[in-house]
């Protein structure tokens, strides 16, 4: 836990960490937002408007400039993407964060415990 010296804030590592991946697990829950975050993985140094017309071709679904923005500041703060500029142009790439976290879902899959959490997930659904 935290502990308290002279009125300062201690946290260890692994709490920061967790804390950390609590915060991605919200900001990512939002199908949007994980859809234009598979986007910019998959199609990596993609403008703005090339990922809103990948997103309404693959999800026929379309998505406005302001609310793709407002995702992609999000995703940008929180450390998931990079905007990358090139003269006037505002390119979009998924950090190395994201890939971890890919290789961290394939172990995780491989696991025998991937079952057991995936049950437990649908049981706190209902």
């Amino acid at each position: 836990m935290c502990k308290t010296e002279s009125d300062k804030l201690f946290f260890t590592d692994i709490e920061l960490a967790l804390a950390y991946c609590q915060l991605l697990v919200k900001k990512i829950a939002k199908p949007r937002r994980r859809r234009i975050l598979e986007i910019v993985h998959g199609n990596p140094l993609c403008l703005a408007s090339e990922i809103a017309k990948i997103y309404l071709k693959q999800y026929k679904e379309p998505i406005s400039p302001s609310t793709l923005d407002g995702h992609l500041k999000e995703l940008v703060y929180y450390g998931l993407c990079e905007a990358r500029f090139a003269g006037k142009r505002k390119t979009y790439v998924t950090t190395g964060l994201v890939s971890q976290l890919c290789h961290l879902a394939e172990i995780f899959k491989s696991s025998q415990r991937a079952a057991m959490f995936i049950e437990l997930s649908k049981q706190m659904k209902r």
